[in-house]
C-alpha cells in the first residue's frame, strides 16, 4: 500500500543519508524518486531510488535502460577507480513475469570500471534487499530495516523523515550556491576587454609577432629586464603573438576566470592573476631566454587555484570539475614539454605561483594563520631565487635565435643606428656572439662605413669560421672597394659552405664576368 511504500522509501534515504554518508543530488517534487552519491575509497556508489510500480518485466527493462542513459549523459558520476550503480525499486507489486535475471549485477558497456545493480524493496521477503545494497557499501555492514510500525505510526514518520530529507539537501544546495557563487564575474571580462584593446593597438602599428615590436612595447626580454624594467613582468601579460595566441588564451581565461572569480571573490582573484603572471614571468626569465609575451602564466594560475580549491573541498571539486580539470592541466603541460616554442617555464611558475596565491589568501570565510605566512616566505624566496639565476643567465649569455631575430628586424625596419648602438651595447656587456659582429656589420655596410664592417665581419669569422653570410658579406665589401679578385675568394667561401645557395652563386657569376670584362 501507498503509505508503507512511501515510508519504506524515506527511512532508506534517510539511513543512507545518515548512516552512510551519501548526498542527495536530487528529488523529485512527488517525493517519489531520490538520485544519492557517495564517494570513498576511490569507489563511487551511486544510488537510485523510487516508487515505482511495473505490471511486466519488459516495462521494469525499459526503466532500467532510461537510467542508464542518465548516467551516460552525466560524466561526473564516473569517477574513481570504480563506479557502482544501484537502482532500488520500492513497490509491493513485482512484474507478473519472470523479472529476476534483471536483478543481477552487469557490468556497463564502454566503461570496464562501471557496473549497475537493480533491487527490489517491499514490505515482506524483499527487506533483505536493502542488507544486499548496504553490503556493496560496507561490506562489513549488512543493515536490516527493523519491523514495521503501525500505519499510524509510518504516516507520522513519513512527515518527519520529508522533512529532514529535504531540509539536509536543501542546506547542502545553500552550501553548494555559496561556494560557487561567492562572488560575481566582472573583473573576468575587464581583463579580456584590456587584452583585445592592446592587441588592436599593437597590430595597428606594427605586427604582434615581430619581436623588436614586441619588444618596444613591454614583451618579456631578458636582457632588458636584467638592465632594471622589471615592469616587464607586468607589461607582458598583456601581450599576444599573433591572433590565434591571443584567441586560445582569452578562451581559457573566460571559462577558469569565470568560475574562479565565482568561487573567491574579485579581489582575491585579481590577486591570485596577478600575482600567477608575475611568478610565471619571473619562471620564464629563468629559464627561457627568447622574447616572450602573454597571458598564459596567469591563466595556469586560475589552474593553481582551483587546484588548491579541490585540496579543500574534494567532494565539491571531482563533482564538478575536478577530472576534466586535472586532464587539461596535464594534456598542457605534456604538449608544453612535447613543442619547444611554448613557455614551460611561465605555464608551471604560474601554476605554482597561483597555487600559493591561493594559499596566502586562502579561500572566502577561511583562514590557516600559520600556511599562510609560510606560503608568503615561500613565494618570496621563491621568485627571489628564479630571479637571481635568470640574471646570472642573461649575464652570461643571450639567446643567439633571439638576438638574430630582433637584429633582422632592425635591418628590415632601417633602423640601422639603432642596431648599431643595440649591437656595441650587448658587445660592451661581454656577449662575444657572431650574430651581434655580423649584424653591427651590415649596419654600417648599409651606411657606407665599409671598414668597420669589415672589421666586424672578420671578428664574426673567427667567432664561427663557417660563418657562410659573413664571407658573403666580405664579398660585397670587396667589390666595392674595387677588389674583384678578393670577393671573388670570399663568395666562392661562402658557396663551399653552402653549396645549395643560389643567391651567392648568382653573385659569384657577376663577379666572375666583371673579373673577365676587366
Amino acid at each position: 500500500m501507498y503509505v508503507t511504500e512511501q515510508y519504506l522509501l524515506l527511512k532508506t534515504v534517510d539511513t543512507l543519508q545518515q548512516k552512510y554518508g551519501f548526498r542527495t543530488l536530487f528529488i523529485s517534487d512527488a517525493r517519489d524518486e531520490f538520485l544519492l552519491e557517495k564517494y570513498d575509497r576511490r569507489i563511487n556508489h551511486v544510488i537510485c531510488i523510487r516508487r515505482k510500480t511495473f505490471d511486466w518485466s519488459n516495462q521494469l527493462k525499459q526503466d532500467i535502460d532510461s537510467y542508464l542513459r542518465k548516467f551516460y549523459q552525466q560524466p561526473q558520476l564516473f569517477r574513481g577507480k570504480e563506479t557502482r550503480f544501484s537502482i532500488v525499486y520500492v513497490s509491493n507489486l513485482k512484474p507478473v513475469d519472470s523479472w529476476e535475471h534483471l536483478s543481477k549485477t552487469m557490468r556497463l558497456k564502454g566503461r570496464k570500471n562501471a557496473t549497475v545493480t537493480t533491487y527490489f524493496v517491499d514490505e515482506y521477503e524483499g527487506l533483505e534487499e536493502l542488507g544486499k545494497l548496504t553490503n556493496t557499501i560496507d561490506k562489513n555492514d549488512n543493515w536490516k530495516m527493523e519491523a514495521l510500525p503501525p500505519i499510524s505510526e509510518q504516516e507520522r514518520q513519513m512527515v518527519y523523515l520529508e522533512q529532514k530529507i529535504v531540509a539536509i539537501h536543501q542546506h547542502n544546495q545553500r552550501k553548494f550556491e555559496e561556494i560557487f557563487q561567492f562572488g560575481k564575474t566582472k573583473w573576468t571580462f575587464v581583463l579580456i576587454i584590456i587584452n583585445l584593446i592592446v592587441f588592436f593597438l599593437m597590430e595597428t602599428q606594427g605586427s604582434s609577432t615581430n619581436s623588436l615590436h614586441l619588444i618596444d612595447w613591454g614583451a618579456k626580454y631578458n636582457y632588458a629586464i636584467s638592465e632594471g624594467e622589471i615592469w616587464r613582468f607586468l607589461t607582458s601579460m598583456f601581450l599576444h603573438i599573433g591572433i590565434f595566441h591571443l584567441m586560445m588564451n582569452m578562451i581559457a581565461l573566460y571559462f577558469l576566470g569565470e568560475i574562479t572569480e565565482k568561487i573567491y571573490g574579485s579581489k582575491r582573484f585579481l590577486f591570485i592573476y596577478f600575482l600567477a603572471g608575475f611568478t610565471g614571468g619571473i619562471a620564464s626569465y629563468a629559464t627561457n631566454d627568447a622574447v616572450a609575451a602573454g597571458a598564459s602564466g596567469a591563466i595556469f594560475g586560475l589552474f593553481g587555484a582551483l587546484l588548491f580549491f579541490g585540496l579543500h573541498y574534494k567532494e565539491l571539486f571531482f563533482q564538478t570539475m575536478g577530472r576534466s580539470l586535472l586532464i587539461i592541466i596535464g594534456i598542457n603541460i605534456v604538449f608544453g614539454l612535447a613543442v619547444p616554442q611554448i613557455d614551460n617555464g611561465a605555464h608551471i611558475g604560474g601554476l605554482i605561483g597561483g597555487f600559493i596565491a591561493s594559499q596566502i589568501i586562502h579561500l572566502p570565510k577561511k583562514t590557516e594563520g600559520t600556511k599562510q605566512v609560510v606560503a608568503i616566505i615561500g613565494l618570496i624566496t621563491l621568485m627571489s631565487a628564479m630571479f637571481l639565476y635568470g640574471s646570472q643567465q642573461t649575464s652570461a649569455s643571450e639567446n643567439p635565435q633571439t638576438m638574430a631575430a630582433i637584429a633582422q628586424e632592425y635591418v628590415e625596419s632601417e633602423r640601422y643606428a639603432e642596431l648599431i648602438d643595440w649591437s656595441t651595447d650587448r658587445i660592451d656587456q661581454g656577449i662575444e656572439h657572431e650574430f651581434v659582429y655580423f649584424y653591427r656589420a651590415v649596419a654600417y655596410l648599409e651606411t657606407d662605413r665599409l671598414d668597420a664592417a669589415e672589421d666586424d665581419l672578420f671578428r664574426s669569422i673567427e667567432i664561427n669560421e663557417d660563418f657562410a653570410e659573413a664571407h658573403y658579406n666580405l664579398s660585397v665589401i670587396s667589390e666595392r672597394e674595387n677588389e674583384i679578385g678578393m670577393a671573388l675568394e670570399h663568395v666562392r667561401k661562402a658557396i663551399e659552405l653552402q653549396p645549395a645557395n643560389e643567391q651567392f652563386k648568382q653573385y659569384e657569376k657577376e663577379l666572375s664576368q666583371k673579373s673577365t670584362s676587366g
